[in-house]
């Protein structure tokens, strides 16, 4: 996949915002659906946002729906720059992810990237337009000063690295320096994120999973944005997402797209019983009609796994109305 992913995505005025975005994808042989085990592993424990894309394989579909803040999607402009001249290119997933400092603002940021890749041509592109070539414990790293054209609303230096010829980072060099730790270290994947991930089915062509829940979001607008957005499909799945403890959720497209979503709340009365949220719970049935279950009046423990098939039709209407109100 040679094109960018990003056809649909408009410039942001505050890098820092919270995004939803839609991406128009291209077949690239194979399609990579399931989260690649070497981008999981390099993701750093307590990462607050991490979502991932895949290669669509069903033909005809011209955008999917992902979240991430506008420093991913800028990492993701720039990176298809500085390996616009790679014709050795092919995408295959790219996950997105972000985290806090100790002021709790999501200003922490990096892309991973698995596909093929041309190191040597890489690092050279990053020099010729001015970035320095430095050693991390061994591993050449890029350091790349911001550009020209973003100056003036985003001026961080960030770390392009090409871990093997499959895999490529680029963001935050504080977080960047984590996920090398990590790729030097043969880790494995934080058990907390593979524990969630494996809630989704693997065919899901993207996903997202958020730590904690959206009522624990720092900023009142990214759970609006999400609450907005899922409103559009399910008036009452917005309302549990936003009140939920855990939330997570994948889309696959088919002849229907299908979001499947799980929810948990933790229980609200002294001693009650509680659902442990990483047990297996059964899928409810398909409904077209997308109603959620409602919570048991009880106010105890709750999970929620489960699947609305979506007409491509309305879900074409979906990402258009999401398009028109991020205006």
């Amino acid at each position: 996949m040679r094109g960018p992913l990003g056809g649909h995505v408009k410039r942001l005025r505050r890098y820092g915002k919270f995004q939803i975005l839609l991406f128009a994808l291209a077949v690239a042989g194979k399609a990579y659906a399931s989260p690649d085990p070497r981008l999981t592993s390099l993701i750093p424990s307590g990462a607050q946002l991490v979502s991932g894309i895949s290669a669509s394989s069903f033909r005809g579909q011209s955008a999917n729906f992902v979240l991430m803040t506008g420093n991913n999607k800028l990492d993701l402009a720039d990176f298809y720059a500085l390996t616009g001249s790679d014709v050795e290119r092919h995408i295959h997933q790219v996950v997105f992810v972000a985290a806090s400092d100790a002021s709790e603002v999501l200003n922490q940021h990096s892309l991973l990237v698995s596909g093929n890749f041309n190191k040597g041509r890489l690092l050279k592109t990053a020099a010729q337009i001015g970035g320095s070539i430095r050693r991390y414990h061994g591993i050449e790293v890029a350091e790349i000063q911001p550009f020209e054209r973003e100056r003036h609303e985003f001026n961080e230096i960030r770390w392009l690295a090409v871990f093997d010829s499959g895999v490529i980072g680029f963001g935050s060099i504080a977080l960047m320096q984590r996920e090398l730790d990590r790729f030097l270290a043969h880790s494995y994947a934080d058990e907390l994120l593979v524990r969630r991930l494996s809630r989704l089915r693997s065919k899901d062509q993207t996903w997202c999973v958020l730590a904690g829940s959206l009522k624990t979001l720092p900023s009142p607008r990214w759970k609006n944005e999400i609450r907005s957005a899922l409103a559009y499909v399910n008036a009452g799945l917005a309302t549990e997402a936003v009140s939920a403890d855990e939330f997570e959720f994948g889309l696959f497209y088919g002849r229907k797209v299908e979001l499947e979503y799980f929810l948990s709340r933790a229980s609200t009365e002294p001693g009650g019983p509680a659902i442990d949220p990483y047990e297996q719970v059964t899928l409810q049935p398909f409904r077209s009609t997308a109603l959620l279950p409602k919570l048991n009046s009880t106010g105890l423990a709750l999970a929620v796994h489960d699947i609305i098939a979506i007409p491509v039709p309305r879900f074409k209407e979906w990402l258009a109305k999401i398009s028109m109100s991020s205006h």
